[in-house]
């Protein structure tokens, strides 16, 4: 009778491979949490970002001398990133490019409540314009992509004024057209 050595043979006991299993999967959870929370971060970073250019676009075309054309602009720029700029009306940038958010965001336009003319900000060049009157820092007109809505001719339930950024959750940001005040949700 021959005897086997056992010691080389050995092998995981049933015990070891489901304690191994079950440490990769709350691992695992724990990594899928984590990047909810980045994503989440990204959308909500992106959202205040876009609010602080757009406040300061406002501020400037109420309080410079010749401002009846500043300018918001909040764009797709050629490394899938979007970025915001504010500028005057002879294309001098006043604010200078900033990065708004990254590529993991969706960006998009709603006329109202995501119902109405929800429009999305996905492709390289796609863009957010808005223009404000100087006497009351309301909105005059807001384009997106080279389709122009005007509040006086169009009225305020034609234009575009909510920004929608994307990532795990969705942050909000509202502009008043008679006002041009604006506010995250």
């Amino acid at each position: 009778m021959k005897v086997r050595d056992t010691a080389c043979n050995r092998g995981f006991s049933l015990v070891e491979l489901i304690v191994v299993i079950l440490i990769m999967g709350v691992l695992t959870a724990g990594a899928a949490v984590g990047f909810s929370a980045v994503y989440n971060a990204d959308a909500e970073r992106a959202a205040n970002r876009a609010m602080s250019l757009y406040s300061v676009a406002r501020s400037k075309a109420v309080a410079l001398e010749d401002s009846g054309n500043i300018r918001f602009k909040l764009y797709k720029d050629t490394d899938q990133n979007y970025y915001a700029e504010v500028y005057g009306h002879d294309g001098t940038l006043i604010e200078p490019k900033q990065i708004i958010s990254n590529r993991r965001l969706t960006v998009s336009v709603a006329k109202k409540n995501k119902t109405v003319g929800l429009t999305h900000l996905s492709n390289v060049g796609d863009y957010l314009e808005v223009r404000f009157e100087k006497s009351t820092g309301g909105i005059k007109s807001v384009n997106v992509n080279g389709t122009e809505y005007n509040r006086k001719v169009d009225g305020e339930e034609e234009m575009y004024k909510d920004l929608i950024f994307s990532g795990s959750e969705e942050y909000w940001m509202i502009m008043v057209p008679s006002t041009g005040k604006g506010y995250l949700k």
